[in-house]
């Protein structure tokens, strides 16, 4: 065993009985996985709060170490602070993986072999895949039993599809680590009980054969028990490859309560929080004082402006505000995100966190 320690090709060598023999270049490649970019919250005593993190897929955790996570999404919303806390935030970012068509995609030329036959493909697997789907044809309805073997001749997994159409695609589902020379086949003693004779009675071409039939370092479908000239029954492979997971460190994000303050507002600008629901929101947000406050020294008749701003600091809306009935604010035509919600009056300053989803 050796430990490859940095990305690039690696090549291995060894000495043969008579000369140095060279193996297959493999590729290195490392992936990142940053830490989310975090937003904490500060608030009163018994306010809701919403801390933010942004960066990949985000998973909220409530300390370094747990192996469950609190919530998952950009926000995690808190409905009543009590006291000051620290939750932690991580990035979970997803690399390659997806789904392939191979395999003949159709039936083409004559459509059965003798009954005295049970065929299938080979196939070699060179990366982990699960076998999602193929498609059948057939002009005889019934039970048949679809197995995978190994190169030894013993089933792996096997699947019971009930057919009752000329044509159907079934779900195989078959996970298959790397090998080489699998078998996709039929089970003969079952076609012998359902039908009286070997064969599967399912079709397979003997025009525009053309193997290998390939999903590159993935799996090559390249031979069948009777060679090359004919493709068996499986038509349409949907090949399924998972993505590489990687998930960042994890990281603070303090939420600061305060104790109760006094409603009078004091020499220096003093931050409030404002109350908003719904939050998250798609739509109409109801933005209010919170309980028991009222505005200060403001001119008779002004009324504060509510100035919503995105991440960036760019003010992206400005509405009046009434004191006594607060605001509706329609977010609809917003970008989903984080916005920062803020009323100024005065030495006072009312602010709240604002999800749109």
């Amino acid at each position: 065993l050796i430990a490859a320690t940095h990305p690039g090709p690696w090549v291995l060598f060894f000495e043969g009985d008579c000369e140095t023999v060279v193996a297959d270049t493999a590729w290195l490649e490392y992936v990142e996985a940053p830490a989310p970019a975090v937003w904490p919250d500060t608030v009163e005593q018994g306010q809701p709060a919403l801390l933010v993190a942004q960066g990949g897929t985000v998973q909220w955790y409530a300390d370094s170490a747990s192996a469950e996570p609190l919530a998952g999404g950009d926000t995690l919303a808190v409905p009543a602070a009590d006291s000051t806390q620290v939750f932690w935030a991580a990035s979970t970012w997803s690399y390659g993986g997806g789904a392939w068509h191979t395999g003949m995609p159709e039936h083409a030329g004559s459509p059965y072999s003798s009954n005295i036959y049970n065929a299938g493909l080979i196939f070699d697997c060179m990366y982990p895949f699960v076998l999602h789907s193929v498609r059948l044809y057939t002009d005889t309805y019934g039970v048949r039993i679809i197995e995978l073997k190994n190169e030894e001749g013993e089933v792996l997994q096997s699947r019971h599809v009930n057919l009752q159409s000329t044509d159907t695609v079934v779900v195989l589902d078959m996970p298959v680590e790397p090998g080489q020379n699998y078998l996709l086949t039929t089970n003969t003693n079952s076609n012998i009980a359902t039908f009286g004779f070997t064969s599967p009675r399912l079709r397979r071409s003997d025009e525009d054969v053309a193997f290998p039939y390939e999903v590159p370092d993935v799996l090559s479908i390249h031979d069948t028990p009777y060679g090359t000239f004919y493709y068996y029954y499986f038509y349409d492979w949907v090949v399924e490859v998972a993505p590489v997971i990687c998930e960042s460190e994890r990281v603070p994000v303090e939420l600061v309560v305060l104790s109760p303050t006094a409603t009078v507002a004091p020499a220096a600008p003093q931050a409030l929080s404002l109350e908003v629901w719904p939050n998250p929101a798609a739509g109409v947000v109801q933005v209010r004082l919170p309980a028991n406050f009222a505005f200060r020294q403001m001119a008779p008749g002004a009324l504060p402006i509510l100035n919503v701003y995105d991440l960036t600091g760019r003010q992206v809306l400005a509405v009046p505000f009434a004191q006594a009935n607060g605001c509706q604010l329609d977010v609809s035509h917003l970008p989903k995100g984080i916005y920062q919600l803020e009323v100024v009056a005065g030495q006072v300053v009312l602010q709240a966190r604002l999800a749109v989803q």
